[in-house]
Formats: structure tokens, C-alpha cells, sequence
């Protein structure tokens, strides 16, 4: 009995030793505490991965929990339509989620490219969000309907995403976006999130009718050919906590960047990656806030004339 009382009290004390996590401090609302990283000179910068495609070990902190169901179900807004597609685009077959405002000329267009977890009522709520603010929007679908429920899921799916055939859909779903009822083409940018950003940045390095990318938690390219294609602005979010992408990965970027016409600036936040479509703390939040606001504005400023 009193070795029993000593082996408990013994493991109760290692327990008390161990050292409470740090709780992230939520900002200010409207506050940006992230320290900008920018770069613009002549050659410019751009961002991305070599393959498109990154390991199933990376993808493993891409978010530290089982997906969760969506707070709230696909956003309403009486001036926005929006529809399921399904089709060819040339040789191609696409299947996404298109919507924009009811009346008046889109703005612009925008292409998203969904994270590990596909095209799901998150990715459809931004959608419908940017559309709202007067973007024709198409968010691409790259696991051909499926809806991962964890993370073993996810990252088969995911792997089993062919990265010729998903840049040859990415190109396809660009040209679709950017039609505008037989008028003028439209200004096209690119926001991909995780998985997606990564291709996004890949995309942006093959087809230069984009206009401007957002990357959400993408990973850096390394094959230099691929970076000096890059000439579209680029903008980036990044989670430091339990993150794959750390600053000396952007650090090599940005030095490889020197030989593109791109121009990049990136926030980094100490929260989890993920942050922007399932934030879970007041920090979380308070940073999803303030990147949809610097995303809002840059994509204006990029893709908006007049």
C-alpha cells in the first residue's frame, strides 16, 4: 500500500513539473501584430513548390485536429448566385463550385484552390463571400467530389491527385473564370490554401494570365526554373505554430525569387496553419480577420482597374 501512495505521489510530481503551453494572445481588433516581410526589386519574387504535390508527413500539421463540422452552414446572400459544375473545358474535364452577384459586370475573377480537406462548405462559403464583393469566383474541385472526414482521408486523397492532370484542370478552370460574357477578358487572380496554395503557386509559375496569387500556407517552390516564370504579385499568410514551411524554407525562397518579376510580401503569425478557414482561439480569429482584409485590399488593387 505505501509503495503504491509512492509510486502515485512520484508520478503526480513529474506531472505539476511539466510546463504549461503558451497561450497566444489574441490582437487587438483590427491590429496587426505580424511583422510584413516584403521584397520588390527588379527581378521580383514568386512562391510555390516544386512538384505541387508535398509528402504525407508535412501534411500531417497541416491542421493538429480531425476536421470539424463547419460552424455555420453555406452562407446566404440574396445577390449572389452560385452552382455546381460538372463539365468539359476543351479536353479537360472540371468540376467545381461557380458563383458571382446576380447583376451588374464582375470586377474581377478568382480561382481557389481548395486545401487537403477538397472542395467543402468552407471553401464554398469563400466563394460566395468574394463574390459578394463583386468577383466572379470558381473554386475548383481536385478530388472529384470527395469530402475527407480525417486526416487519413485527406491525405489519400491527396496523394492521389496527379499533379500534371491537376495543373492541366487549374489552366482549364483559369480560362473558365476569366470568360465574361463575351467581353473583355477578366483579370484572373489565384488563392489556394495549404495543398492548394502550393499548386496555386505552381499555376501562377505555368500560365501567366494570372494576375495575383494568394497563398495561404504554401509551400515554397525550389526548382529555379519554375520560380523565374513567376511574374504575378504574390501575398502570403503563414501559421508558425507546429508549421512545415519554417523561415529558413522562405528565407531560401525569397533569395531563388531574385530572378522572377514577381513581387511577394508575407505575414506570419504565431497560430496554427489552418487558421484563416477553422480559427479555434481568439488569436485564430483575430488573424483570419485581419489577412481576409489585407487579402481584400490586395486583390482590388491587383484586379480591380478604375
Amino acid at each position: 500500500m505505501r509503495y503504491g501512495l509512492f509510486i502515485f505521489w512520484l508520478v503526480l510530481g513529474a506531472f505539476a513539473k511539466l510546463p504549461a503551453e503558451p497561450a497566444a494572445q489574441a490582437p487587438a481588433p483590427g491590429a496587426d501584430h505580424a511583422v510584413p516581410e516584403t521584397l520588390n526589386n527588379p527581378q521580383g519574387l514568386g512562391l510555390g513548390t516544386a512538384t505541387g504535390l508535398m509528402a504525407e508527413s508535412n501534411y500531417q500539421a497541416e491542421t493538429n485536429y480531425l476536421l470539424a463540422k463547419p460552424k455555420t452552414p453555406l452562407s446566404e446572400d440574396s445577390n449572389v448566385s452560385s452552382r455546381e459544375i460538372d463539365q468539359k473545358v476543351g479536353d479537360v474535364h472540371l468540376r467545381g463550385y461557380l458563383a458571382q452577384r446576380k447583376s451588374g459586370q464582375p470586377r474581377g475573377a478568382l480561382l481557389l484552390i481548395h486545401e487537403w480537406w477538397g472542395l467543402n462548405v468552407e471553401i464554398k462559403n469563400e466563394a460566395r463571400k468574394l463574390a459578394g464583393e463583386g468577383f466572379k469566383v470558381l473554386a475548383i474541385d481536385l478530388y472529384d467530389g470527395a469530402e475527407p472526414s480525417n486526416r487519413r482521408e485527406a491525405a489519400r486523397s491527396m496523394r492521389q491527385v496527379k499533379h500534371s492532370a491537376a495543373l492541366a484542370q487549374l489552366k482549364a478552370g483559369l480560362k473558365l473564370v476569366s470568360e465574361n460574357n463575351g467581353g473583355k477578358e477578366l483579370r484572373t487572380g489565384v488563392i489556394g490554401w495549404g495543398f492548394g496554395g502550393g499548386l496555386a503557386l505552381n499555376l501562377a509559375a505555368a500560365d501567366q494570365g494570372v494576375g495575383a496569387v494568394v497563398v495561404y500556407d504554401g509551400e515554397p517552390l525550389k526548382n529555379p526554373r519554375e520560380i523565374a516564370g513567376l511574374s504575378a504579385p504574390i501575398l502570403g499568410f503563414y501559421g508558425e505554430r507546429g508549421a512545415w514551411i519554417t523561415p529558413e524554407k522562405l528565407k531560401i525562397f525569397k533569395n531563388e525569387l531574385k530572378n522572377s518579376k514577381s513581387i511577394i510580401q508575407t505575414f506570419s503569425y504565431g497560430v496554427r496553419p489552418g487558421f484563416t478557414l477553422r480559427p479555434k482561439t481568439a488569436a485564430e480569429q483575430a488573424y483570419a480577420e485581419t489577412s481576409e482584409k489585407k487579402m481584400m485590399n490586395f486583390l482590388k488593387q491587383e484586379l480591380v482597374s478604375g
